[in-house]
């Protein structure tokens, strides 16, 4: 009995295998989920079929699809038994636009050939009219009417030739110069046909006549979507407005036209598994002597970047933000954007605008008067925390103009985000040796040098401010030297740093003096330089 079973289950596997049809199913992308590196597509197509056993083919489908990551799912009156992903090195599909262009091109030499014909046709009867072009002969004369009247047909008819000719030969150009551009497609397809596509192939089974519905989705590594903000402060006292922008791309050769696209903070090549530890064995052994060898370092490099392009936003009219619905889960955000998105497949950028958030601000002024003269005007950012967003750059905009860029780096800072809204000359500042106070001495076998800095801010503007001051005391390297802050007028000193911090308060037109002493003593055969 079980030997029965076996063989009709084989009888049963090989119908299937050798009575299938072969159908190519014609699907759409419809929707695509882009991750931070891949993505997830998910294409639909329909097909009407009878009942039997087929094999479905997805043709043309990007080399770098993970096959792992393939579902289906189908609505009719069918059963899917297996599916599988392979890769077609025939080029098949693209035998059909290769027989259009070949084609195209026999039809366009034939009408090349016909006007060739014409050409020769027109330079015989050239030949042959110039060739008789005598007249009379040597006992009858010439006569003048004769001549006339010869004359006069040469004229037309040679003339007629050359429009002729020239007529012919700049239809022939057109001809060559379209047949030239129709090999360079037929070749390009045919470079392109050695390479290998994707084929998702499907065996189904179906019982009565239906009309198939299905869904295949798959993800990809040639796509990925990096963010960056924008912040725009229309003036003090507003709230500011963080606009999060995605730079997509993808490279897959095919164009997504027209589908739901939504953006994810997942990244499914991230490793999910856990982490093991492993027994950690230590042993004893001999102390080895090693020599260091020292090489000459390498300065670091900064790239260069990019300058900025303009960036106006139009007053009242409605953008892709509004149709933006940020779905939260418990390990990551997405960004369901309800607009049909076209991203081209070749690798190039295309910037999308996400959502608008609301920040609070707080604004004050900034100066290091040893390193600069000039005020800066600060804006202290909080609320975007909780909003779980990636590092990216930010380009700032202060009243309608840019003002440069910076780096977010949500992991790093705290809950206010400092950003540089540019220099105000209202805001003057002056740092200026005390000569009284600063001095050179010896003392035994050591020198001590006392420095005194004044610094002087006043604020020209017709409102207070609140700024922030920031000088430093050298900070000692070794039991030989040793440094006496004598007066910071007031100042907060960071014993790490170095670093003296004032905060003050100024009203309109009002003048603030804060001094800075200290002294540093060390050996008369050392030196030190101080500033």
């Amino acid at each position: 009995m079980k030997k029965l079973v076996a063989i009709l289950f084989l009888i049963l596997v090989s119908f299937l295998l050798h009575a299938q049809e072969v159908k190519n199913l014609e699907t759409e992308i419809k929707k695509v989920t882009v991750y931070l590196n891949g993505a997830q597509i998910e294409r639909s197509g329909k097909i009407s079929l009878q009942p039997g056993v087929y094999e479905l083919v997805i043709g043309k489908l990007p080399v770098s699809l993970d096959p792992s990551s393939i579902s289906v799912e189908g609505k009719g009156n069918l059963t899917i038994l297996f599916v599988e992903y392979r890769k077609n090195y025939l080029g098949d599909y693209l035998q059909p636009k290769i027989k259009v262009l070949k084609d195209s091109m026999s039809m366009l030499e034939k009408q090349l050939s016909q006007y060739k014909n014409t050409l020769d046709v027109l330079g015989a009867e050239e030949s042959l009219l110039l060739a008789n072009k005598v007249v009379g002969g040597q006992n009858t004369g010439l006569n003048v009417d004769v001549l006339k009247s010869t004359a006069d047909f040469l004229r037309t008819r040679l003339t007629e030739i050359k429009s002729k000719q020239l007529e012919v030969q700049a239809k022939m150009d057109v001809l060559k110069e379209n047949i030239n551009r129709l090999k360079t497609q037929l070749n390009d397809i045919q470079a392109s046909s050695s390479k290998p596509i994707g084929e998702i192939a499907m065996q189904v089974k179906v019982n009565a006549a239906t009309t198939a519905d299905l869904t295949i989705k798959y993800v990809i590594t040639e796509s990925s979507w990096t963010p960056l903000y924008d912040i725009h402060i229309s003036d003090i006292g507003n709230k500011p407005k963080l606009i999060l922008k995605a730079n997509v791309r993808q490279s897959t050769g095919e164009t997504w036209n027209h589908v739901k696209l939504t953006l994810s903070t997942a990244n499914p090549k991230e490793n999910k598994e856990l982490p093991v530890l492993s027994p950690w064995y230590i042993y004893s052994q001999s102390p080895v002597t090693k020599y260091r060898t020292f090489h000459e370092a390498e300065a670091p490099m900064l790239e260069g970047v990019k300058a900025a392009e303009d960036n106006v936003l139009e007053k009242n009219a409605p953008t892709v933000m509004n149709y933006v619905v940020v779905q939260e889960t418990p390990l990551h955000l997405n960004y369901l954007i309800d607009l049909p998105y076209t991203i081209e497949g070749n690798g190039k950028d295309k910037l999308i605008e996400v959502k608008t958030y609301e920040l609070m601000a707080t604004y004050s002024y900034f100066a290091v008067p040893k390193l600069s003269s000039n005020t800066y005007l600060l804006a202290r950012l909080t609320g975007w925390e909780g909003n779980n967003f990636l590092p990216g750059e930010i380009h700032v905009f202060f009243q309608n103009s840019f003002i440069g860029k910076t780096y977010f780096n949500p992991s790093s800072v705290e809950d206010t985000l400092d950003v540089s809204l540019g220099i105000d000359k209202n805001v003057s500042i002056e740092r200026k040796l005390i000569k009284d106070f600063s001095s050179k001495n010896l003392i035994g076998n050591y020198k001590k040098v006392s420095k005194g800095w004044e610094i002087v801010v006043k604020n020209n503007k017709n409102r207070p401010i609140d700024i922030r001051i920031e000088d430093q005391v050298p900070l000692s390297t070794s039991k030989e030297i040793t440094v006496d802050v004598i007066e910071l007028s007031g100042g907060s000193l960071d014993e790490k740093t170095g670093k003296v911090t004032w905060n003050l308060q100024l009203k309109p037109g009002e003048s603030a003096s804060k001094a800075l002493k200290y002294s540093v003593k060390y050996p008369k055969d050392k030196m030190v330089f101080l500033e």
